[in-house]
């Protein structure tokens, strides 16, 4: 394990990581807080941690715990991770490109789950990740045992030195924030064999009995305290969300120092009444929790008649009553428990990721100077280990693909040692297929990489080129990070560079073959590229500049009166329409330089149909305005209500698509088809092979612009798009979000 790792476990009320480089184990600490726990907390999907539960506190409105639901609690996971991900390389002072992540067994049994948060992980940086459930780690943890057959005690610790030995068959009863986890666990594999969820055995069922107890013990006195009826309806609702946190606080830390001494004494508000809480009342309110968590584990026990230890962890182990009701239920087996049950997940992940083998592939045929393939026909290239030209020891890792259970395998060299030659696949494809070519040492020298040639420009009218895409799940190619969200993007007709445009930062020009940034200083709404790919247009405050990409040419300017927020070159690329802030569209003849026409009844979308001959645009009021592009007449007008955000045309160019949700038939004016499911918090382009990808906060939809027709739809989880663009040979899409923009790959050539 010389590579860092990053080991990781979130549960529903803290987190936990550790970093493992070696034999060196490091735990990560909180940012704010300097302890290893990081709150599980997220605050308007940027916060997380102990600034996320700051922030509720002024703020409850943006606050978000963990939630149950997966796919929200997936975003939250997503900031975790990326937090961790940044210490971590702060601590190495390197990058971190491994994870495992320590999930609950549920969700690693269930492909579509536990392909949502490899995806998320992918998402915020990691080139590899992998899962393991809980249970897993929580067997193999370095918890103290008593002697075999005798039952341990609670605060009994066994001597120094002396580990609880890995049972054949373990009981792990895992008593998490919002339910206990029961789960049988074999050593060999190790595998999880069984598992029980219970709600009523957690932590958040012991937390509801109090607060109901502390609710009748404060009375009147108390309720009063909590009331906000008397508020002015604006701040009531704002005020009860912060009186219902600042009450479930209390709860806690009352249930926290009762476990310690025999009285906890606290109040929810200076206005309120003192409340106590008593040792007594705790082991009362304990003992039909502990009675759950019995059953449930007499079931497994009665399931699986091997088992022969059993181990107790989760926040409820703190409380030695708790522990005394298990123990004296429990069969006369070996019980053990750690002291600090809050991290012992991640330390016996590391003990199970050291002892486990890595999953190698051996390569299906090599000699001397040839092709490799390996026998893992439709499984993803996750990334190379070994680049073109490097040298490698007999049967080095070559490469990491992740196969269809969602697990990954490590593809291994041949059995002498080589030199690889070429890479024939990068990472995000499908794999099966020859990979690589490698060398023996001494056969021949291995060529020189040819340099990637400049591209040539492009004739200044762009025909129509059709594109045949395979189009397959996306797959998160490169992550930007920016200082905003972009207000627009765009690729270049070659589709080497991509620009996005920052309100205050500026436009920005990114080359995708080696990361070279170029900047444009000003305020930036919008950006497109000429059509022959030598100039890139800004839409700035009174006019689009024109910034010359070939040295020795000036830069230029089409004025406005008003604020460019839209550019759009027709696909021809004779015409250029112009949509500005005051909801006038421009039509402008870019091999002219001269304005056609201009609209002053609204523009705030503008698209182009396939021929050229129509564009439409959209008013404040919803409707959309078709026109000849050439003239400026009006051809017909399709009625609406709702804010618009994208308009497309289909292939033929006899259906206007409305926010990718309905379309319109512009020969009948009737309504084409609907998609009345689809949320409004999207981003909507056309593919250069005339169909539609949509993003929205949850997934991707391939549609078919004619019909309706969704093509294809796929599970991400990303946040809220603000931009989309497809690059012209229709694989890749570069998605825009607060702060990140992901360049993701969607197809193949067909």
């Amino acid at each position: 394990m010389s590579e860092p790792v990053l080991i990781a476990d979130i549960g529903a009320a803290t987190g936990k990581a550790v970093v493992v480089r070696g034999k060196t184990v490091r735990e990560l600490a909180e940012p704010l807080t300097g302890t290893p726990l990081w709150p599980t907390a997220l605050h308007s999907d940027t916060y997380c941690g102990s600034v996320a539960l700051h922030r509720r506190r002024a703020e409850p409105d943006g606050y978000a715990g963990w939630t149950g639901d997966h796919k929200r609690d997936v975003v939250l996971v997503g900031r975790m991770l990326g937090l961790m991900r940044e210490v971590a390389a702060r601590l190495l002072r390197g990058p971190v490109d491994r994870l495992v992540l320590v999930a609950d067994p549920a969700a690693v049994a269930d492909p579509g789950r536990g392909g949502v948060l490899l995806e998320i992980a992918e998402i915020v940086g990691f080139a590899e990740a992998e899962l393991l459930a809980r249970p897993l780690a929580l067997a193999a943890a370095p918890e103290e045992a008593g002697e075999p057959g005798k039952r341990a005690k609670p605060g009994k610790r066994a001597k120094p030195g002396k580990q609880a030995e890995r049972a054949e068959l373990t009981l792990v009863l895992d008593f998490g924030a919002r339910a206990l986890t029961a789960s049988v666990v074999r050593a060999d594999g190790p595998l999880v064999l069984d598992h029980e969820i219970d709600p009523g055995a957690g932590g958040h069922a012991l937390d509801e009995a109090l607060g109901a107890q502390l609710r009748a013990a404060g009375g009147d006195e108390l309720a009063e305290a909590l009331r906000t009826d008397h508020l002015p309806a604006g701040s009531a609702a704002l005020v009860a969300k912060r009186l219902a946190f600042e009450f479930a606080d209390t709860v806690r830390r009352m249930r926290h120092t009762v476990a310690a001494a025999d009285l906890a004494v606290d109040a929810v508000t200076a206005l309120g009444p003192a409340l106590e809480l008593r040792r007594d009342d705790l082991t009362r309110l304990l003992e039909p929790i502990a009675g759950q968590a019995l059953a449930v584990a007499r079931r497994l026990l009665q399931r699986h008649a091997g088992v022969d230890r059993i181990v107790l962890t989760g926040g409820l182990i703190r409380m030695p009553q708790f522990v005394q009701a298990l123990l004296d239920g429990l069969p006369d087996r070996p019980v053990t428990w750690a002291d600090e049950p809050d991290r012992d997940s991640v330390h016996g992940a590391v003990k199970v990721v050291r002892d486990t083998p890595q999953q190698r592939v051996d390569p299906a045929a090599a000699n001397g100077h040839t092709p490799l393939r390996w026998d893992v026909a439709g499984a993803r290239l996750v990334r190379w280990l070994v680049e073109p030209g490097q040298a490698y020891p007999a049967r080095a890792e070559l490469a990491v693909v992740r196969i269809a259970d969602g697990s990954l395998r490590r593809l291994r060299a041949p059995d002498e040692p080589g030199i690889l030659v070429a890479q024939h696949a990068p990472a995000g494809v499908l794999g099966g297929g020859w990979l690589a070519t490698v060398a023996a040492p001494g056969t021949e020298p291995v060529p020189e990489p040819e340099p990637v040639p400049e591209p040539e420009p492009e004739p200044a009218v762009v025909a129509p080129r059709p594109v045949a895409v395979r189009y397959t799940r996306p797959v998160q190619l490169q992550r930007i990070t920016t200082t905003e969200g972009p207000a627009g993007l765009a690729f270049s007709p070659h589709g080497r560079w991509l620009a996005y445009a920052g309100r205050e930062s500026g436009a920005t020009l990114r080359d995708e073959g080696n990361g070279r940034l170029a900047a444009v200083p000003g305020a930036a709404y919008c950006v497109e590229f000429s059509p022959d790919g030598q100039d890139l247009l800004v839409g700035s405050d009174s006019a689009v500049a024109v910034h010359t990409l070939v040295p020795g040419r000036m830069p230029s300017a089409i004025a406005t009166d008003d604020r460019v927020i839209g550019l759009e070159f027709g696909p021809d690329g004779r015409h250029l329409a112009i949509v500005t802030e005051g909801g006038t569209t421009i039509l402008h003849d870019w091999a002219k330089r001269r304005d056609l026409w201009g609209g002053t009844d609204g523009g705030w979308v503008v698209a182009f149909s396939p021929d050229g001959r129509l564009v439409a645009t959209s008013t404040p009021d919803g409707r959309v305005i078709v026109r000849e592009a050439a003239t400026g007449t009006r051809i017909t007008v399709v009625e609406g209500s709702v804010p618009i955000r994208s308009l497309a045309f289909s292939a033929d160019g006899r259906v206007i698509v409305v926010n990718a949700v309905r379309g319109w038939n512009l020969r009948t004016g009737q309504q084409a088809w609907l998609h009345d499911w689809m949320p409004a918090d999207q981003a909507a382009t056309p593919t250069p092979d005339g169909r539609l990808l949509v993003a929205t906060k949850r997934s991707w939809h391939l549609l078919e612009p004619g019909d309706g027709t969704v093509l294809a739809r796929f599970d991400v989880v990303y946040g809220h798009p603000q931009a989309l663009v497809v690059s012209p040979d229709g694989i890749r899409a570069a998605v825009g979000f607060e702060g990140t923009i992901f360049l993701v790959g969607i197809g193949e050539p067909a």
